[in-house]
């Protein structure tokens, strides 16, 4: 479980990496502190109450929200026992594995708002989300006394509370912050390598992700491992043949496949088998693989069409509609007989339990109003915060282009001459957050003069 609690830590640089990989060259390093300031903010909420409004029993409404037994986790003794996790897991270890959880769903979001909010509004929100949105989702769904749990909601490693919620929480911030998409054309990916690196390093974290949420060395947790792999390898070969038969300008099966697809798929397949993998049997893994690509290939074309929403990195797209496919099928496929008899055991429509996939239906239809609901309301307290410090939420729009230098005062490339640095560290090219570069001939040649001097 420590192994498979880092594999899934691995994960958020790993997002970091796949994100920044697909902006553009000034969004970079703001994308990649998204995702690092949110591993801060959420591990330090997790640890004071968090985990405690998540996972701890006690109090009068114990299928609403968690109670404060475990708040600050100095409650977390030696002696200390979890209804949650095996007797041979300690309770320290089990909240470290879903603290990563907590963190990689929080992460997820900030793909749809890259390059537009305000940093420090974007740790607020993280914070805010984490405690409105995650905690509550995650006590329903995953504590066995959860409201959705007793219910009969199966997800067995995450694919409503994380995927479902944060793909519908990115597709309503992006309509809040970015509104329609942009007249200019859209950025590319500046750099490819990145993106299959950072996608590599989610397939790693991936295995902890999924067969470490059987929370024992066992039979369930080599079938999640398996039925991981197959549902990510079947989801990036179908993408592929999906881009060679309808990405091409001269007809049906004249596209390329190319590794910006590869990665994508890679990630749908991986999001799709995520609420599925330690109850189906690994050939319907290998169709839920390919159902999900499938389905997720072609949302992000009719939300551009019909909505005109500006999801940067089309997080709605892979994670939401991923999410919600998969955990659609986990409902008919899941199989009594690939699943330990110790625990849960889940019957899926397919197998003559025919109410299962209606269940699964209203799980996602409340993840999805909680996200909605959620996302809506923190975004009203923002602005409000804005409005009231005279400040703006949303990078000026002439600035969302170098968010790196308006964020942060630093970008991630040197030059294409390679002989001085795109900014000058204290100088006055350095951008404060909402202003233009503005800088006097004089002033700038000196900034020069000086970048110069230091690259020497």
């Amino acid at each position: 479980m420590l192994t498979a609690t880092a594999l899934v830590q691995i994960m958020t640089p790993g997002l970091a990496f796949f994100y920044s990989g697909l902006v553009g060259e000034g969004r970079v390093l703001s994308t990649m502190m998204m995702c690092i300031g949110t591993s801060a903010v959420v591990t330090i909420l997790w640890s004071l109450v968090g985990f405690s409004l998540a996972f701890a029993p006690g109090g009068g409404n114990q299928d609403a929200i968690g109670w404060g037994d475990y708040a600050t986790l100095d409650t977390l003794l030696p002696s200390t026992a979890t209804h949650l996790a095996a007797s041979s897991i300690t309770v320290h270890t089990f909240a470290m594995f879903q603290l990563m959880f907590s963190i990689i769903a929080a992460a997820i979001i900030c793909g749809a708002v890259v390059g537009k909010m305000k940093w420090v509004y974007w740790m607020l929100f993280a914070a805010m989300w984490h405690l409105g949105v995650y905690c509550p989702l995650a006590h329903w769904i995953f504590d066995p006394r959860g409201w959705l749990s007793t219910y009969g909601v199966i997800d067995f490693a995450g694919g409503m509370v994380i995927h479902v919620s944060s793909g519908v929480s990115a597709f309503v911030l992006a309509w809040l912050v970015g509104g329609k998409l942009p007249t200019h054309p859209p950025q590319v990916p500046h750099n490819v390598p990145f993106v299959l690196l950072g996608a590599a390093l989610l397939w790693f974290g991936w295995f902890g992700f999924n067969a470490g949420s059987a929370v024992s060395a066992g039979y369930q947790a080599g079938l999640a491992f398996t039925n991981t792999q197959l549902g990510a390898a079947t989801a990036l070969l179908t993408w592929n043949l999906m881009e060679l038969a309808f990405n091409g300008e001269r007809g049906l099966f004249t596209g390329r496949p190319t590794a910006v697809g590869s990665a994508l798929g890679t990630v749908a397949g991986l999001v799709g088998i995520t609420p599925a993998a330690g109850v189906v049997s690994p050939m319907w893994a290998l169709f839920i693989g390919f159902f999900t690509a499938l389905s997720v290939f072609f949302v992000p074309r009719l939300l551009r069409r019909f909505t005109g929403v500006d999801d940067v990195l089309d997080c709605f797209a892979v994670h939401g509609v991923g999410g919600m496919v998969g955990a659609a099928l986990t409902g008919l496929f899941a199989n009594p007989s690939y699943q330990a008899v110790t625990g849960k055991v889940f019957t899926g429509s397919f197998y003559r339990q025919a109410e299962r996939l209606g269940i699964q239906c209203a799980g996602i239809s409340v993840t999805i109003l909680m996200s909605v609901v959620g996302t809506v309301t923190i975004y009203g307290v923002l602005w409000a915060i804005a409005r009231m410090l005279g400040d703006t939420v949303c990078i000026p729009a002439d600035m969302q282009g170098q968010a790196d230098l308006s964020q942060h005062g630093e970008s991630a490339y040197f030059s294409a001459s390679g002989k001085k640095p795109m900014y000058a560290p204290h100088s006055s090219l350095v951008v404060r957050s909402g202003e233009s570069p503005k800088v006097d001939a004089d002033k700038k040649d000196a900034s020069k003069d000086a970048a110069a001097a230091a690259v020497v």
